[in-house]
């Protein structure tokens, strides 16, 4: 695994590149897209076209047509790419165990 940090705009995109059978390229970015994300989005699109599956991993998606690139995220279908990450822990012990549980059972097989 090569580990990749990059800091434009303001922003700190981390690149996780996994090599295996199937290549996967991860941005995470705290917000997406931003008006100034033509940096970014280059990379995004260097690597699609680089053949490697390509994840934006976001904590808030912004809209799209607030964007300068909207034709290149449509042409690219960069919004089906997006996974928001959502961290709603518990407090509660056993709500923290039980919904350990749920998350191992209903993810085991994207292993």
């Amino acid at each position: 695994m090569i580990y990749f940090c990059l800091k434009a705009h303001g922003l700190i995109v981390n690149t996780f590149l996994i090599r295996s059978n199937l290549k996967t390229i991860v941005f995470k970015l705290n917000q997406f897209p931003h008006l100034s994300e033509t940096f970014i989005l280059s990379q995004i699109i260097t690597a699609i076209n680089s053949g490697y599956n390509v994840k934006l991993l976001v904590t808030e998606v912004l809209s799209f047509e607030a964007s300068k690139q909207t034709e290149l995220l449509e042409k690219y279908n960069i919004a089906d790419k997006i996974v928001v990450e959502d961290y709603d822990i518990p407090k509660n012990k056993i709500h923290r165990f039980l919904k350990w549980g749920y998350l191992l059972i209903k993810n085991i097989f994207h292993i």
